[in-house]
C-alpha cells in the first residue's frame, strides 16, 4: 500500500486493515499492515514491488505538516469475494484494545492530526493481484478446493449464513 499523509505530530503509526465486507456491512479482516511513521526508510535491494522491506536501523523523525510517502505492507492472503461483497480497508493511527484484541498493539499516547492524500500529486493507493477464476463444481479436475461456505473466523460483527454451490446467499 502506498499512502501519502503529513502528521502535526513528529512521528505516529499507520495501521491498515484489509477486509471483506458483505452487503450489510458485516466484514472480516483478512489481513493486516502496520508501520512506524518514523521507521519509513526502505532498502530498494531486499524490497519486492508489494513488499517494501523496512531495515529499521533509524529513527527519522517527520517534519511536522510536510507530506511523506509511505509504503506499508499488507500481509499477502487468498479470499474469494462473493458477489455483493466488496473491500474495506481501514487505516488508523492507534488499534482498539477492544476490537481488535488480541491483535492489538499499544502506540505512544500522542500521534497528532494526520491528513491522507489522495490527488494526481499524491497517489495514495491499494495495490491488489486480481485472479479471474472459474468455480468448477461439476467434478472436474482442479487444483483450486472451495468450502461449502466462506470462513468466519475474523468475522467482528454480523451473523452465520449459509451459500449454496454458487455462493449466493439462502
Amino acid at each position: 500500500m502506498t499512502l501519502y499523509a503529513s502528521c502535526s505530530a513528529r512521528d505516529t503509526n499507520f495501521y491498515v486493515k484489509f477486509c471483506d465486507e458483505d452487503e450489510d456491512g458485516s466484514y472480516k479482516v483478512l489481513s493486516r499492515g502496520w508501520l512506524k511513521a518514523s521507521h519509513k526508510a526502505i532498502d530498494n535491494n531486499r524490497s519486492l514491488p508489494y513488499r517494501p522491506f523496512h531495515p529499521h536501523v533509524e529513527k527519522e523523525l517527520l517534519n511536522r505538516g510536510e507530506i511523506y510517502e509511505f509504503l506499508i505492507e499488507i500481509w499477502p492472503v487468498a479470499n474469494l469475494f462473493l458477489t455483493g461483497h466488496r473491500i474495506r480497508l481501514e487505516i488508523a493511527c492507534t488499534e482498539s484494545l477492544y476490537y481488535d484484541f488480541p491483535y492489538a498493539h499499544f502506540s505512544a499516547l500522542s500521534f497528532g492530526k494526520v491528513n491522507v492524500y489522495s490527488s494526481p500529486q499524491y497517489m495514495s493507493r491499494l495495490t491488489i493481484p486480481l485472479i479471474d477464476s472459474t468455480l468448477d463444481f461439476g467434478g472436474g479436475e482442479t487444483n483450486i478446493h472451495f468450502a461449502n461456505r466462506p470462513s468466519n473466523y475474523f468475522v467482528t460483527k454480523g451473523k452465520e449464513r449459509r451459500y449454496d454451490r454458487d455462493f449466493n446467499v439462502r
